[in-house]
């Protein structure tokens, strides 16, 4: 069976003392940068720097994308409701991608013989009726 891990991944910003020490008292992993000054660098920071990446590229997406950084709510209960939509949406969106390649690559591979059956019914066809086609406009006048 998976577990889940607690971990809770955000921007820069959210990495105040009072934030970690929230996180720290539910049992909640902080997986931003570090406080104070930056380690020298080694394997272990690179590999989680490595992992940050595509955090900070989903945010960037979706401050770009999705108007992460427009939202003008006035109530905090209300700003993270549009926070939680926008990332609703994003996530449908990822999921809504790889629905559709699973249902190109089913289709493609598996139809490629009907593709090919297909084909050949359609030059018979053409040959049979583009002949009658011609001999018809034969007989038309002009």
């Amino acid at each position: 069976m998976a577990t889940i891990r607690q971990v809770v991944l955000a921007d820069q910003i959210y990495g105040s003392r009072a934030n970690r020490n929230y996180l720290k008292e539910k049992g909640v992993r902080f997986g931003g940068k570090r406080m104070g000054r930056p380690p020298k660098e080694t394997e272990e920071n690179k590999e989680r720097l490595r992992d940050r990446i595509p955090i900070e590229g989903k945010f960037g997406q979706g401050k770009n994308g999705y108007r992460l950084n427009y939202i003008r709510a006035r109530l905090q209960r209300t700003s993270e409701a549009w926070i939680n939509c926008i990332f609703l949406v994003i996530n449908l969106m990822v999921l809504l991608r790889k629905l559709q390649e699973q249902l190109e690559n089913l289709f493609f591979s598996r139809s490629l013989r009907l593709r090919k059956l297909l084909k050949h019914i359609a030059t018979r066809l053409w040959a049979f009726f583009g002949q009658n086609v011609r001999a018809s406009l034969a007989v038309l006048p002009v």
